[in-house]
């Protein structure tokens, strides 16, 4: 569903950014993936979030202001105690925010994972791993080109002996 030209959840998400609440407390909304029965969002704030639940009904306000304004009525089956969304919180400390350099072996079995065990759950987590791929092939040849040219450049060396 559009609205300004824009998908509906990109442009509600755009404008609660814009709020001045948002703005004023250092949140971010971003869209993570839209399924068919559900929408992953990643709040962000540069302040702790005490009730993340309230930052995300500026975002239910503006999609049901939006659904009313349009008469598309696409919510209503979704609407529980004036929400559209349940909460589930993950906190930033549970993430795994570093890690340590790949093995060699851990290096390879990713490697085949990406281009051999290609199952991905959404549009953009196949264009992440195609992109994965390019960057992928790319490093490799850069590599051969490097082997070539070093081969080259040691049958010139012995040659010129």
């Amino acid at each position: 569903m559009q609205y300004h030209n824009n998908p509906i959840f990109e442009y509600t998400a755009a404008a609660v950014n814009a709020s001045q609440s948002f703005k004023r407390t250092g949140k971010t909304l971003e869209i993570k993936e839209i399924r068919v029965d559900s929408i992953i969002v990643k709040l962000t704030s540069q302040t702790a979030l005490q009730m993340a639940s309230k930052s995300l009904a500026g975002f239910t306000r503006k999609l049901l202001s939006i659904d009313k304004e349009l008469g598309a009525n696409l919510f209503d089956e979704f609407i529980y105690n004036n929400t559209l969304f349940k909460n589930i919180e993950i906190p930033a400390s549970s993430l795994d925010t570093h890690s340590e350099p790949l093995s060699d072996s851990a290096a390879l079995k990713r490697c085949v994972d990406i281009f051999c065990n290609d199952i991905t759950t959404s549009r953009e987590e196949q264009q992440y791993n195609e992109q994965i791929k390019q960057e992928i092939k790319s490093i490799l040849f850069k590599y051969e080109q490097h082997k070539r040219l070093s081969k080259y450049a040691t049958l010139m060396k012995t040659q010129m002996q």
